[in-house]
């Protein structure tokens, strides 16, 4: 799928905003990286890398540029006359490549087209990722580079790197050699006396690896014995792995629902006056087959009851009943459809279908939820409903359909106005706020983009593509990454969907109350901190004349709280905190023990009270040491530019692009 210039719709405010996002299309250098580099090191490296067959060598661009024997590789900004794209394209007689593997796809071809169109734009970083570091390996631990190291990373990690299933780790040669519970992995140089190919191999009476997934193939199996057979010698290399994409096989391109559609052959033979539409010869012919026969023509009364709950979900009126009964022209059902194909409820009834696919809500969960409801609420999201329903009663062409939920606010200005509403497709959630960290968050939020849009619009479960290849449709971990990465290009933003003078007024009404806001939670924080480290330095006070109502004395609270000269709300406070369950306030539990031994003395009341604030100033000072090395460590960790927040709906904050800093506690 190509890229997409998503947008998403806002269900803030008043009413009167919808979003849109931003997305940028791909660099050069984003190109190289996405679509060229894993195609010359999974595909070429290996003959024009390590070795240099033909006198060529692709691993920089002035490799490609020198050439070999038949001259450069490359004609950058001209791909046409590139050797390389000749020969890729098998256009050279006795020069197709790759010589020894399958075919390049047309996909990837395509991407050194466009890349060697840009001029062969060769980033920085990849300069030391495309240089060959494994030169000089063993036969051995360049097996494990080659072979192994993609398998056990892409299909044993999960469960054998930091979880340790069976007390088995495979992420060193030392762990692979100790074991687990079993014994070892692995005896270098005796491939069938070693555990881990008995397991993937499934000739284990009870091993069978992977557990719960598809068997290694054949030729990953045989890799990973080799490799032992030959000493199983380990090599780390910080070039990235090459993992191979997910192959669209001819198979695959001939299953039923990726074929373009057909006209088949009607069939003719079907009883008299029973068939009256092609489909009806359909029908009929397999009721045929099958030995049956059709029911009989429903009569006029449940023919209208029937359309009128299938177009509106409603039942007809009497009145409605009654003049298509008195009807007798032959167009008297076809004005009834045609009634109920014009009326509102005809969009309410068949856009509810669409909102399910939409996952349309008007709330997302959100523990942390100011209200303490549990939910984030988006007054707005009838807007996009509405829009739903409005498209369907409008007999909108389904292409507008489309671009408006996914870029509506990109079309051309005679179009943008009908479908900026569409918008909430995506921007209607969900969000995940507060409920993770900001990078595994947008990467939720990310996910349920592609599945939705996917699913929605391909009928096509992409998400599964985010862990592995998809295990039956063609869709591998790099188309999903692909479509994701252009949801990552993508931000909130909000449109007017109000007049401009009501919107602009809304915006400046908006931006005053929240600095009003913003000031007296300032006052109200720095007053708070003042006053508890006064309260602090009275801990011993208020306890005091706490005893004096609940303990021996039991005099009023009003009368101890004259006697001290203390705030009498703040007492009343003490005698219920006091009296709260010492389960989940431990440090309450001795004063709690002298209550209950007749009330206690003032002389041991008085004790406990001053041990008790000389904790609490401890405690204060210590948290004033934290939050002090924690500013510093966030003055560290920030950058010196402004990180502006992720937007996100109802003004919710979220910085995912500054680091993630990890403060003291």
């Amino acid at each position: 799928m190509t890229a997409l210039p998503a947008r998403a719709f806002a269900l803030a405010g008043l009413g009167l905003l919808a979003l849109g996002v931003s997305a940028s299309a791909q660099s050069p250098e984003e190109i190289f990286e996405i679509r060229v580099r894993p195609v010359l090191a999974g595909k070429c490296l290996d003959c024009h890398g390590r070795l240099t067959r033909g006198r060529l060598k692709l691993n920089s661009r002035e490799a490609m540029l020198k050439g070999g024997r038949s001259g450069p590789a490359i004609v950058p900004g001209d791909p046409e006359s590139s050797l390389l794209i000749q020969v890729v394209r098998h256009q050279i007689e006795g020069k197709e490549m790759p010589e020894d593997g399958d075919p390049l796809t047309e996909q990837e071809i395509a991407g050194l087209i466009e890349w060697i169109r840009l001029d062969a734009p060769w980033p920085a970083v990849a300069q030391a990722e495309l240089v060959v570091e494994d030169e000089g390996l063993s036969p051995s631990a360049q097996l494990y580079l080659d072979r192994v190291r993609p398998v056990l990373t892409q299909r044993c990690y999960s469960c054998h790197t930091d979880e340790e299933r069976s007390g088995l780790r495979l992420d060193s040669r030392e762990r692979i050699l100790q074991g687990g519970t079993r014994g070892p992995a692995i005896v270098p140089g005796n491939a069938e006396g070693s555990l881990l190919i008995q397991a993937i191999r499934h000739e284990h009476a009870e091993l069978r690896m992977p557990k719960d997934a598809d068997r290694l193939s054949g030729a990953e199996i045989e890799g990973i014995a080799e490799w032992i057979q030959s000493g199983a010698e380990w090599a780390e290399s910080a070039a990235p792995m090459v993992i191979p994409r997910r192959a669209v096989t001819a198979e695959d391109r001939s299953f039923w629902s990726f074929l373009p559609l057909t006209k088949p052959d009607v069939p003719l033979a079907a009883p008299v006056g029973s068939a009256h539409e092609a489909i009806d010869h359909f029908v009929d012919a397999g009721l045929a087959e099958k030995g049956l026969t059709a029911a009989g023509p429903a009569d006029r009364r449940r023919l209208i009851r029937r359309a009128t709950f299938d177009l509106t979900g409603l039942p007809p009126t009497p009145a409605e009943v009654d003049a298509f009964l008195a009807d007798d022209s032959p167009e008297a059902f076809e004005h009834v459809v045609d009634r109920l194909l014009a009326s509102a409820h005809y969009g309410e009834r068949w856009g509810r279908h669409w909102l399910d696919v939409a996952r349309y809500g008007e709330d997302d969960t959100r523990g942390l939820a100011p209200d303490g409801s549990g939910r984030e609420r988006y007054p707005s999201a009838y807007v996009y409903r509405d829009w739903v329903v409005k498209a369907f009663n409008d007999d909108m062409p389904w292409d507008l359909f489309v671009k408006g939920q996914l870029a509506g606010d990109l079309l051309a200005e005679e179009d943008r106005e009908k479908a900026l509403g569409g918008l909430g497709f995506l921007g209607g959630g969900p969000w995940s706020y507060d409920l993770a960290e900001p990078p595994i968050a947008r990467s939720d939020e990310r996910h349920d983009r592609v599945d939705v849009t996917t699913r929605g619009f391909l009928g096509l479960t992409v998400g599964c593509a985010r862990c592995h290849d998809h295990k039956y449709d063609a869709i591998g971990t790099h188309d999903y990454y692909a479509l994701a990465g252009v949801f990552n290009n993508t931000n909130y933003h909000e449109y007017p969907v109000a007049e401009p003078e009501i919107a602009k007024a809304y915006e400046a009404d908006k931006k005053f109350i929240k600095g009003l806001s913003d000031g007296l939670t300032e006052y109200l924080n720095t007053e708070s901190g003042q006053l508890a480290r006064v309260l602090a330095l009275q801990t011993s006070q208020y306890m005091m004349a706490a005893w004096r109502v609940t303990g021996e004395p039991q005099i009023p609270a009003a009368r101890a709280a004259a006697q001290g000269k203390l705030d009498l709300e703040t007492l009343q406070r003490w005698i219920r905190f006091l009296a709260k369950e010492p389960k989940n306030y431990p440090f309450v539990k001795p004063w709690q023990e002298m209550l209950a031994d007749d009330g206690g003395t003032e002389e041991r009341a008085q004790g406990l009270a001053d041990d008790f604030q000389r904790l609490v100033l401890e405690v204060s000072a210590e948290q004033k040491k934290l939050e002090e090395r924690n500013r510093k460590i966030i003055a560290k960790g920030t950058p010196l530019e402004e990180v502006k927040s992720t937007p996100m709906p109802n003004g919710f904050e979220s910085f995912f692009d500054q680091h993630q800093l990890e403060l003291d506690t």
